[in-house]
């Protein structure tokens, strides 16, 4: 001690009396740390063992490319029911941060649907200075949402059906060319192309031609954008583990943790930006009907996306005040976590769930299908706007192919397709899934 006074030239005293308060805040602060960290098991929910500084990083970590096992095998073996409602619920953290994993649709539909007041905001978005519809908060995602809403009705999509036929007829002119060659097809990457050929036409008014030109520098700008945004970035284990501070930097220093969108100099943004001043200057198919009312295609399609849910990993909602439902407490700033594919893929709520069944969704048995334990597209008003927009693309583009192709399975098909790990949507390792197309 007396090299270190005299070291910092300061008095042994004054030596002794840094030591001690360093020591005491440091002490203070482990223990306002552990018990913040007890919080969800004083409210009676059970979890894995969480490390004091890095919460449980690492279990969530490892669902990363295993979803549906992944969710499965750790609310089995540590999640526990609480409340009066049946279906186990899971306490973590993710650095200091409390998550509740909720599995009962009931609670799910009450969160998501009934007290959407209380649930309205999406996780980390208070970091991001991100103005997406996915990152706003409170009302301003509210006047958003509600003035883009009418983009999406049905009469709208009417007229957007015929400029999406005709870039489906690109599509299988590009099948026919395959087939020509004897080629196997990248249907993964032609689809890419499809639909953003698809969005830039209906909302951009420009024709990129992202199907014949895989290379087109737009397509690659929106590829490389969801490829950067990851669900385990460093950037969000930093604001995860030490929440306070992130958003001291986001706010005083203008750094960001976490962004689902491009930089503002991105060919993308340039884009939207000049057809917005294009459309603020000048203000003056099969077809849509019929797929619309295509009754075994859509039980198809419903039945994919269980199995194959674009977001395959969770919903996440954070909670803005002290609540409670069913004797289950949800403390504010905590975050509450639908797990999708294990709600998809739960014995009690859909019966021999690995079996590929259609027949679920039929219009006599679709009643019986809980409206929370079918996530594909969100919950309640905060789910994906272009769902229906989303659902004509797809349906259209299934019913042009299948019209005049079989797909059938080639040398290069993989039989178990491995996904990416810690993607925000669910995507092939090897961002590619091959098919043989033949003639009917």
């Amino acid at each position: 001690m007396e090299y270190l006074a005299g070291w910092l030239h300061l008095d042994q005293a004054v030596t002794w009396t840094a030591v001690v308060f360093v020591i005491t805040v440091f002490g203070l602060a482990i223990l306002q740390r552990w018990w913040h960290m007890g919080k969800l098991a004083r409210l009676g929910y059970t979890g894995p063992p969480r490390h004091l500084i890095f919460g449980n990083l690492k279990e969530l970590g490892e669902l990363n490319g295993n979803h549906r096992n992944a969710w499965r095998k750790l609310i089995d073996k540590y999640g526990s029911q609480v409340g009066n409602l049946e279906g186990k619920s899971l306490a973590l953290y993710t650095g200091g941060i409390p998550i509740v994993v909720v599995t009962n649709p009931e609670v799910i539909k009450y969160i998501g649907i009934k007290n959407i007041d209380n649930f309205t905001n999406r996780l980390f978005s208070g970091l991001d200075r991100d103005k997406s519809l996915l990152s706003i908060r409170d009302d301003r995602w509210r006047f958003i949402r509600h003035t883009l809403t009418p983009t999406f009705s049905p009469a709208k999509m009417k007229l957007m059906s015929e400029t999406i036929n005709g870039v489906i007829s690109v599509t299988m002119d590009i099948i026919e060319e395959h087939i020509k060659e004897k080629k196997s097809l990248n249907i993964y990457r032609l689809f890419h192309g499809l639909t953003l050929e698809v969005i830039g036409k209906c909302a951009l008014a420009i024709n990129i031609d992202s199907q014949r030109n895989p290379d087109h520098p737009l397509l690659a700008d929106c590829i490389e954008a969801f490829s950067n945004f990851k669900s385990n970035s460093l950037g969000r284990s930093f604001a995860s583990i030490f929440p306070s501070f992130a958003i001291y930097v986001r706010r005083i220093l203008g750094i960001r943790f976490s962004s689902i969108v491009p930089e503002d100099d991105t060919m993308l943004i340039q884009y939207v930006r000049k057809v917005i001043k294009d459309r603020k200057a000048n203000k003056e198919e099969v077809s849509y009907d019929s797929v619309m009312q295509m009754e075994y295609l859509d039980m198809v399609v419903n039945e994919s996306l269980r199995f194959y849910p674009p977001v395959a990993d969770s919903i996440i909602r954070e909670v803005k005040e002290d609540c409670e439902f069913e004797g289950m407490k949800f403390p504010a700033d905590a975050w509450i976590i639908f797990p999708i594919s294990y709600m998809h893929f739960n014995e009690k709520l859909w019966p021999d769930p690995q079996t590929f069944d259609p027949e679920r969704f039929h219009p006599d048995r679709k009643k019986n299908i809980h409206v929370s334990s079918f996530l594909p597209f969100g919950i309640g008003p905060r789910k994906c706007i272009g769902l229906r927009f989303a659902l004509m693309e797809g349906k259209m583009a299934l019913v042009r192919l299948l019209q005049r192709y079989k797909l059938k399975t080639c040398s290069l098909t993989e039989e178990d397709i491995k996904t990416m790990p810690g993607k925000i949507t669910l995507t092939p390792q090897k961002l590619s899934i091959y098919l043989e197309c033949v003639h009917r």
